[in-house]
């Protein structure tokens, strides 16, 4: 019924449009994608570094716990039929879970009394101190205060670290841990109690943009996340082209790259905490927040103006060595502004390259936070647009000046109210078109005598995290049982709203791409953008893979990717657009 009533509202509305005059409608929400309990804690994408991991969980003191919580926490308990054991007998799937006073961890099948023992194989998880479980995992806290997460049903992972002291958001000494009403609880040796949650400034969302014309629709979403996978997002597309009649080519999903979101795509050369996404995040709360966040859009539609303005910000800077004698850097700021005709709501659409990479204290980088982004947010609707929608653009090599996000999204901020203040031009109501192209790229990938031979260099008695990162690299390839692949496919989404020309680029695009695709069309507004649909791995362009920068060598091993890119690749992927000419 709901999905009935949204399409008579647009049908209604565009009839009515039609009659009258022509004019966009326009629909914009926002959503928050903050992890819920559970899970009690994900992993933070974007560094590899510390080798350790950084997690979200975080403990608050509990002053007055109820009595459930106390009990569970207190539980000791032992098996008469083996040995003496130090946790609870948790009941998990059919079976009893002990840890004895070794730290080693056993089941029984629930249902036989004096059945067999299993060892759990804990290969270096430490003294397991206390164990707990809900309804869908075991877990374990190690006399180290880390806790691991037990699954048997995922195979290739069953255990996975889910947060440890980290001496800044977890730093208590804990002594045993609960599940209680989809909580987790920890108590210290003093017998004080807390609970987890996740440490996060509450900035982390989605947001979304539907702009309809005559009897199309397109789609804009900005989220607060390090990347994605294309399945994942083609996923999201399915169901939104299924349910609003939207073709996938009209909607482009954009990460923000911020370093401090949930992991959701699988790092697969990373540490094992960051090669799987959490599912119940990726599946529920993201999921969840996407299509709500878009359903909210497209009810909220109504007739309005458009209003483009460009100009330009210092917040960032070509990270390239400093000897470097050009260090190009691309300052553009775009906007797009829409108001309702009816109520006069504004919403604003902002776009800029950078990285949101820094933080203002060593402690936040184990917070939760949509970085610089969410700060120019916050400013641009506290001046009184209802949405404001971050779109990161060419952003691949550029770093902010100033280490301070807060700093940065203030700068920018203010950089957007100096074009406001300068006056905008309309967005004449014209046809939308969209489309999504595909630029093949040929690649070499390594020999598997290569990839041997860079495994054994790297295999030494005391690896650093690049080294593991490279043997894992290695082990990837040489596991792999078809021929690596020589293409390396580049996504470019192109959307015309009348005058106004928006292109987005699959993966993580250095910033002279953003200039080279606008001098296409001198005389249109033209806004590019990396990081939509698909992050890979960097485009980088001829510099950046002669100088083997990170850009052009490194991240590529990183990225788990099977071969780097030609020298080419940026005349190809710009000839290209070219030769389309969407």
């Amino acid at each position: 019924m709901k999905k009935i009533a949204v399409l008579t509202i647009w049908m209604f509305l565009l009839v009515k449009m039609t009659v009258a005059q022509e004019q966009y409608l326009v629909g914009a929400a926002t959503r928050s994608i903050d992890p819920q309990m559970p899970p009690y804690s994900v992993s933070l994408s974007g560094f590899a570094a510390p080798k350790e991991g950084r997690f979200s969980i975080t403990w608050e003191a509990v002053n007055a716990p109820e009595k459930t919580v106390i009990a569970a926490l207190a539980a000791k308990k032992t098996d008469a039929n083996a040995r003496s054991f130090t946790s609870s007998v948790h009941n998990y799937k059919g079976s009893n879970y002990y840890t004895d006073a070794a730290g080693n961890l056993f089941k029984r099948n629930a249902r036989v009394a004096s059945g067999p023992l299993i060892k759990i194989a804990t290969e270096q998880k430490g003294k397991l101190v206390s164990i707990t479980a809900d309804a869908e995992n075991l877990y374990a806290l190690n006399s180290n205060d880390s806790i691991w997460r037990f699954n048997p049903a995922i195979t290739d992972n069953p255990w996975q670290l889910l947060g440890r002291n980290n001496n800044a958001t977890y730093n208590i000494h804990l002594t045993a841990i609960a599940c209680n009403r989809n909580q987790l609880f920890g108590i210290t040796k003093e017998g004080n109690i807390y609970k987890a949650l996740h440490a996060t400034d509450h900035t982390l969302s989605v947001t979304a943009m539907v702009i309809g014309f005559e009897k199309k629709k397109i789609l804009l979403i900005g989220t607060d996340l390090t990347g994605f996978s294309l399945n994942y997002i083609n996923t999201i597309k399915d169901i939104l082209s299924s349910k609003y009649k939207i073709p996938a080519a009209a909607i482009l999903v954009n990460a923000s790259h911020t370093h401090f979101a949930p992991v959701t795509r699988g790092w697969t050369t990373w540490e094992p905490f960051y090669q799987y996404p959490d599912s119940t995040y990726l599946n529920g709360t993201l999921k969840n927040a996407l299509l709500d966040c878009v359903a909210a859009a497209m009810a909220s539609a109504q007739p309005a103006t458009l209003k483009f303005g460009v100009g330009t910000t210092a917040i960032g800077f070509n990270r390239r060595n400093t000897k470097e004698e050009i260090r190009p850097y691309d300052n553009t700021v775009d906007l797009l502004e829409t108001q309702s005709i009816r109520t006069k709501e504004k919403n604003i659409l902002f776009l800029t390259g950078c990285h949101a990479v820094f933080t203002a204290t060593q402690s936040s980088i184990y917070i939760l936070s949509a970085n610089y982004p969410g700060i120019t947010r916050n400013i641009l609707t506290e001046s009184g647009y209802k949405n404001a929608l971050f779109i990161q653009g060419c952003g691949g090599d550029v770093n902010p000046v100033n280490t301070d996000f807060k700093k940065a999204g203030t700068d920018l901020a203010s950089d957007i109210k100096k074009i406001l203040a300068g006056g905008l031009s309309n967005v004449a109501p014209n046809t939308l078109s969209y489309y999504l192209d595909e630029v093949n790229v040929h690649t070499t990938p390594w020999s598997r005598d290569s990839i041997q031979k860079f495994k054994t260099e790297n295999t030494v008695y005391d690896t650093s995290i690049v080294e593991d990162r490279n043997i894992r690299w290695a082990n990837l390839m040489l596991r792999s049982k078809s021929p690596l692949s020589d293409n390396m496919r580049i996504y470019v989404q192109t959307i015309n709203i009348g005058d106004l020309k928006i292109v987005g680029l699959s993966r993580e695009v250095v910033n002279e791409y953003g200039t080279a695709i606008r001098q296409l069309w001198p005389q249109k507004k033209v806004m590019v953008a990396g990081y939509c649909n698909d992050v890979p791995s960097y485009l980088p362009n001829d510099w950046h893979i002669e100088k083997k920068s990170y850009e052009g060598y490194d991240s590529f091993f990183w990225y788990g990717q099977p071969a780097l890119p030609p020298t080419s690749i940026m005349s190809t992927v710009v000839n290209k657009i070219k030769e389309n000419n969407r």
